[in-house]
């Protein structure tokens, strides 16, 4: 069996992680120019994204199981490093260096892209509940009954002494 079907669906990984790293960074530029309609559509758009990323993933799984039952390799040698030391063809080996370093890259890249959405996210959910608290009234301000008045001594309408 040839290594082609597992490069084939790398390159499927490494583009699906693409589509997802460009709606990350569309993300975060709506996010900072807090445009909510756009931001719900680009979080479908994710939605759809991921689950093409994960059909892509269980393919690579799939032709990475079928490489190594048909080579019997252990699960130690299903890795890159192990593979590029095992192909003999240049070329090929050279392909699969590529997509796995694409790959890492892509990953890093999406998570870094990811860290920073979630800080803008954190960052406005903290100006929102500023507003908000800024805006209510506090507790010891809501007074509808009346005013207290100071407490006086209490006297007795007798005089005790009479």
């Amino acid at each position: 069996m040839s290594i082609n079907p597992l490069l084939e669906a790398m390159t499927e990984l490494k583009v699906a992680h693409e589509d997802l790293l460009n709606i990350a960074n569309k993300k975060t530029k709506v996010l900072i120019d807090g445009e909510m309609e756009t931001l719900q559509k680009l979080l479908v758009d994710e939605r759809k994204a991921i689950k093409v990323l994960e059909k892509a993933e269980r393919k690579r799984q799939h032709e990475a199981a079928l490489y190594q039952q048909a080579h019997h390799l252990t699960d130690e040698e299903m890795n890159v490093s192990a593979l590029l030391e095992t192909l003999s063809d240049e070329t090929v080996q050279s392909k699969l260096e590529e997509q796995a370093v694409a790959l890492i890259e892509l990953v890093t890249a999406l998570k870094r892209v990811e860290d920073t959405n979630k800080s803008l996210l954190e960052q406005s959910m903290q100006f929102v509940q500023f507003s908000i608290d800024l805006m209510s009234p506090s507790l010891n301000k809501l007074n509808y009954g009346k005013e207290k008045q100071p407490q006086r001594e209490a006297r007795s309408t007798f005089d005790s002494k009479a």
